[in-house]
């Protein structure tokens, strides 16, 4: 894992070049915005071309079951399971079938978020399948088991292990345009059909198409350290491939951004509400654009296509299976989860922090309080660019996320596209990757070091607290001198 860290430290001379030439070479400066675009595509290789060339030479399935049994089975079976009775269902079905199950095997009770023996789980609602559907989805189950199952070193080479690890995550937690949009695609590339492993690549074609449109639209510097990031990204790093649609609502942030930039708004519009309704937090990102729709005319108008596009998406939604009661049941599914959210140890963002630190809770209200008037503050002297990259912050202290969703850090580069914002943009991201650097040489050399969990996740949410500060402490300096 030394490898990435020396791609950062090598973009970061770039941005330093960039800044020199920027002023004494067009050309070398031409050069450097290329040699982002070559970092980038090196870093794409490093991590992806083992499993592409698995995927695409060895027949070997680059898919990961666990993103199949919630992102796949829940969609496919939302009628009959709801939110709440994937394990307890998939448990029944692994009695009819391969039996992979340990008896004793905790379990999460999705209704309650508490840990059960899985002897102890409500029973599955088998009265809600027809016996056609029932026996669909043991043979689905039976299929992901046998097909779609890896048992990595993490896992100890075993299935106990392995289920007993996934049967204890959190369901599936996605609203119901989402469940819609995937249910198209799963009838027509069902688990047991040759080459339906092209349906979990789709995500990964996906974002690489974006990040191609995005670089063809702002050029190969930005371009390039979007992709450069999106690859590196370490709550992403190595699972941009082989997922059902997960970072969908990425590839679509990026072709708005690029439909926006070349005039396209109600497309740019559409794409937003897109993002925004299948995942939610990315309303947060447009704050900056909000303040700025007082008094541009353009943007209050892409607000109305905004909120039109999202009415006709949650109108989509009512065809989950459940009608209206789908969204019922995906309101009190967040409830919940987001309660839960604070306490767990893995996630992001400034309430959780608060809560790993002990402090009171009317501090993490505080604290947004604070930062929501200090973007807002920002913000309405700011670029379109830097008032959109200065979402990523608002997400931050509005909601709390599981890591891959900070993917979004990937938009700071939009900092380099007014040209006065050029050191504040090196700066934030040089920031950024060092940050990055830090978690890779913690997974590198980690194993030799006994640091409390509790101290590397506060640690993790501080760094990026600090490197907030510094991304609107450079936008505000660059405010003051202009």
């Amino acid at each position: 894992m030394l490898f990435p860290i020396i791609l950062c430290a090598l973009v970061v001379v770039l941005l330093v070049a960039d800044q020199v030439f920027a002023t004494t070479s067009a050309r070398l400066h031409r050069l450097a915005a290329w040699g982002f675009v070559a970092l980038a595509l090196v870093a794409g290789v490093f991590v992806y071309a083992k499993p592409f060339v698995r995927a695409t030479f060895h027949g070997e399935s680059q898919v990961d079951g666990w993103n199949v049994f919630h992102y796949y089975l829940n969609a496919k079976y939302f009628k009959e399971l709801g939110y709440q009775d994937l394990y307890a269902c998939a448990v029944r079905a692994d009695q009819e079938g391969e039996r992979v199950l340990n008896e004793f095997m905790p379990t999460r009770d999705l209704r309650t978020y508490e840990e059960v023996p899985k002897t102890q789980l409500p029973p599955c609602p088998i009265e809600r399948f027809t016996p056609a559907r029932w026996q669909s989805f043991v043979a689905d189950f039976a299929t992901m088991e046998r097909t779609f199952t890896r048992y990595p070193a993490d896992y100890r080479q075993n299935p106990h292990w392995f289920w007993g690890i996934v049967l204890m995550d959190k369901g599936y937690n996605l609203p119901p345009p989402f469940i819609v949009l995937s249910q198209i695609f799963i009838r027509v590339l069902p688990l047991d059909m040759p080459g339906v492993n092209l349906l979990f690549y789709l995500d990964g074609i996906f974002l690489f198409l974006a990040c191609c449109f995005f670089a063809r639209t702002f050029g190969p510097k930005i371009g390039g350290l979007v992709a450069f990031i999106s690859f590196l990204f370490f709550g992403t790093y190595g699972f941009l491939f082989g997922m059902l649609f997960q970072h969908a609502w990425f590839s679509a942030i990026l072709c708005a951004l690029a439909c926006w930039k070349r005039g396209w708004l109600k497309v740019s519009a559409a794409l937003w509400a897109f993002a925004i309704v299948t995942r939610l937090f990315p309303a947060f990102l447009l704050i900056g654009w909000l303040v700025l729709a007082l008094k541009d005319r353009r943007k209050r108008v892409f607000f109305y296509w905004l909120a039109g596009f999202c009415a006709l998406f949650l109108l989509l939604g009512l065809f989950c299976g459940k009608g209206f009661e789908g969204y019922v049941l995906f309101f009190e599914k967040m409830r919940l989860h987001a309660a839960y959210l604070h306490e767990e140890m893995t996630d992001v963002g400034w309430k959780h922090l608060t809560v790993l630190l002990g402090l009171p809770s009317f501090v993490a209200w505080i604290g947004w309080v604070l930062a929501t008037l200090a973007l807002i503050f920002v913000a309405r002297r700011a670029h379109e660019w830097e008032a959109l990259a200065l979402g990523a912050i608002f997400v931050f202290f509005s909601v709390d996320l599981s890591p891959n969703y900070y993917l979004l850090f990937a938009l700071t580069p939009l900092l380099f596209i007014k040209s006065s914002s050029s050191r504040a943009g090196a700066l934030t991201l040089t920031g950024l990757l060092l940050i990055f650097s830090i978690q890779f040489w913690q997974s590198t050399v980690g194993p030799a070091f006994v640091v409390p969990d509790l101290l590397l996740h506060i640690a993790a949410d501080t760094s990026i607290l600090l490197w907030m500060g510094l991304f609107v402490g450079s936008i505000w300096r660059e405010q003051k001198k202009s």
